[in-house]
């Protein structure tokens, strides 16, 4: 999954690897989210933070190995999507945290 070898153009992986790797990004952010129901704001951050993490390295790893170009639309509104709503995980999840101190 993670391509070490960047000087090969042709070496392309098929879009189900990138399509794994964004639908993991968008579980975490919403997990991120979701915490912020009961007020779990320890789970927003982790969460938010993975899915930060995940979301970034998945739009890159979208554009380096998608050939269709349709597929490859529909991958990066999702980690898009995912990349968003991490971010409102770990901010609400990081002043929730910062308040309770």
């Amino acid at each position: 999954m993670i391509d070490f070898d960047a000087g090969f153009e042709n070496s392309k992986a098929p879009s189900i690897g990138a399509m794994n790797l964004v639908l993991i990004a968008l579980v975490l952010s919403i997990l991120g989210v979701v915490c912020l129901v009961p007020k779990v704001y320890v789970g927003c951050a982790i969460f938010g933070a993975a899915g930060l993490v995940l979301g970034g390295y998945a739009m890159g790893y979208v554009h380096r190995h998608t050939d269709d170009e349709k597929m490859q639309k529909k991958l990066f509104v999702l980690s898009g999507a995912a990349l968003l709503m991490s971010v409102v995980g770990f901010m609400f999840g990081f002043l929730g945290i910062a308040g309770s101190l």
